[in-house]
């Protein structure tokens, strides 16, 4: 028989087997350890139930034909992505972003229209490993593996708040969904034509028309700023292109050749992709098709994260507990 119970640090609650009365676990939330009690909520009153309600409603129903999702209590917002091909690469950049190929994807994503800050990472991982500290600036410092289990939690604790359907998730975007968010359906100029600056600033790093979008070297003054605060690219999405790198599920690797459907990477690896610039990258380094690899237990003062919400595919992790 399953019992509630609440982790007296972070207020984090608990279905666990009733045999387990007494016994000292671990908070998956703040990692502090607790007994465990029953604990029998009060009833809230009968019209703070129906508000409850209509916001779950609202959520939930907004379904995949949402223009946008968002998670409320984190401020958190994510711009609706829609299925498409792009040429994924550049000719003219370093050897591994070659060979260029089409790559296609077939479903829909939201991705979060901002880097995630370090106000929302505490909120949900109960610490900050950040060495620049500030509630509005991008999260950094942040291992791989602590960047997924971010991913985790979340989904976690909407998913049994019932503020997302069980068919949602959410992860590390992959390299392609992230050159492909980045890009936003841009297409270099025709032969003979002249590009406008902001196709420039996503395929050419140009210093000039990279400033209305990124912080980076010339003008980060060597820190990382508030998320948010330059133009986003076309889709609504900031700092994809400086402020801090991001980190991407797959394991690096070259490109095969050909054209691809839906790619995940390699199956294996040593070091797991890396994209964007960030406060301290020259400008060739803040390009959409730039890409590097970075072993996956790094924490840098240059590397932070966004998240996706997808539909498709199993969650790239498993749970532990059936938080409620």
């Amino acid at each position: 028989m399953e019992i509630k119970t609440q982790c007296p640090h972070c207020l984090g609650r608990y279905l666990v087997d009733d045999d387990m009365l007494g016994e000292s676990i671990r908070c998956v939330r703040c990692e502090k350890a607790f007994e465990v009690k029953e604990y029998l909520p009060p009833a809230p009153p009968q019209r703070a139930k129906l508000r409850l309600k209509a916001a779950v409603d609202v959520v939930v129903r907004g379904g995949a034909d949402a223009a946008e999702k968002r998670v409320p209590h984190l401020g958190l917002e994510l711009a609706a992505i829609p299925p498409g091909s792009f040429r994924q690469g550049a000719e003219g950049g370093y050897l591994s972003e070659r060979p260029v190929r089409t790559v296609h994807l077939t479903y829909p994503f939201w991705m979060s229209r901002c880097l995630i800050t370090q106000a929302q990472f505490r909120e949900v991982m109960a610490r900050n490993p950040s060495y620049f500290e500030g509630d509005d600036l991008p999260v950094e410092s942040v291992t791989w593996q602590e960047a997924l289990e971010f991913c985790r939690r979340l989904t976690e604790i909407e998913r049994v708040a019932k503020r997302i359907s069980p068919s949602l998730h959410f992860r590390l975007p992959t390299e392609a969904e992230w050159e492909y968010a980045c890009r936003a359906g841009l297409r270099p100029a025709a032969e003979g034509q002249e590009e406008p600056a902001e196709l420039r600033a996503f395929w050419r790093g140009d210093p000039e028309a990279l400033k209305a979008y990124a912080w980076f070297d010339l003008d980060s003054e060597e820190t990382p700023h508030p998320v948010g605060t330059l133009k986003p690219n076309p889709w609504g999405l900031y700092d994809l292109l400086g402020n801090v790198a991001e980190w991407c599920m797959d394991w690096y690797g070259p490109y095969p050749e050909g054209e691809v459907t839906d790619p995940k990477g390699p199956e294996a690896g040593r070091r797991k992709v890396r994209r964007g610039g960030g406060w301290a990258s020259v400008a060739r380094r803040c390009r959409a098709a730039d890409r590097i690899g970075v072993a996956p237990a790094t924490a840098s003062g240059l590397i932070g994260f966004r998240v996706v919400a997808v539909r498709i595919g199993e969650p790239p992790f498993s749970y532990n507990y059936h938080v409620w």
